[in-house]
């Protein structure tokens, strides 16, 4: 087996590898059909987040859309499987029925959302990544790799959201409280909008609520005033508290009318 380090992905697949090798070894009766498996959803997920599937999907003469968003799912893993590498499994009911697997795919999603290219890593991000690779217990280090992944993932995203926010122009940052770009800051802050601001912060708003369309895509849903994924542990992208920033700053009351 490959000695697999790194990302809490990347150390929940070897932990599951491990144990599927160890039943072949052991005879277990398809043991080694889980052992293809893994292997078959690994590769699956390294083409669609790298970006590959897409031109491999063309080349076969099959649907690319599905892949672009670099967003696996069980769905678009079972469809890279089947129609770009013909490959017999895993089947996305497979998948969703299996909280192992489950979680490999939402662990994938998520790491591909911190950034981890090394020129950007600050020095203690190193010492800490070093640390981690160190323990020997398999079990020890995916739970530590879980936890500190999810607080760089958190950090990264209100980041992104701060970032957004703070190129409208209706934000005014000298008027915000000790000039900190913060969401309770913002709640207070003048905002002067334009038209042409508004509408697009509308269709935002829009887009991040229609489950139908926009959010189903890429297995979101909205609902009870948050956006979050549609499986799994429903990893959330967007709290109600930033939901309702999102539409005071576009004018839109909560029962979707517009601010008179």
């Amino acid at each position: 087996m490959t000695n697999v380090s790194g990302n809490a992905a990347d150390v929940h697949w070897e932990l599951m590898y491990k144990r599927a090798c160890e039943r072949v070894k052991s005879k277990v009766p398809r043991a080694k059909l889980r052992v293809t498996l893994l292997e078959h959803l690994r590769e699956a997920c390294d083409a669609i987040i790298s970006g590959q599937a897409p031109d491999e999907a063309k080349a076969k003469k099959q649907d690319s859309r599905q892949f672009r968003s670099r967003i696996v799912t069980p769905e678009n893993i079972y469809q890279y499987c089947k129609k770009v590498k013909s490959y017999d499994g895993p089947h996305f009911a497979t998948i969703r029925a299996n909280p192992e697997l489950l979680e490999y795919v939402e662990l994938r999603n998520k790491s591909s959302r911190v950034p981890r290219t090394p020129a950007k890593q600050t020095e203690h991000q190193v010492e800490v990544n070093d640390a981690l690779n160190r323990i020997t217990s398999i079990d020890d280090r995916q739970t530590l790799w879980e936890e500190v992944e999810e607080g760089r993932a958190a950090k990264a995203h209100a980041n992104m959201l701060l970032q957004f926010l703070s190129g409208l122009p209706s934000v005014i940052v000298d008027a915000l409280p000790g000039k900190k770009m913060t969401i309770d800051n913002l709640r207070v802050a003048p905002t002067a909008l334009d038209p042409t601001s508004k509408k697009l912060l509308r269709e935002l708003v829009r887009s991040l609520t229609d489950n139908e369309v926009h959010l189903a895509a890429f297995d979101l849903i909205y609902k009870k005033g948050r956006v979050r994924m549609d499986y799994g542990a429903e990893t959330e992208l967007i709290s109600p508290e930033q939901m309702q920033l999102l539409l005071q700053l576009a004018g839109i009351r909560e029962d979707g009318t517009g601010a008179a």
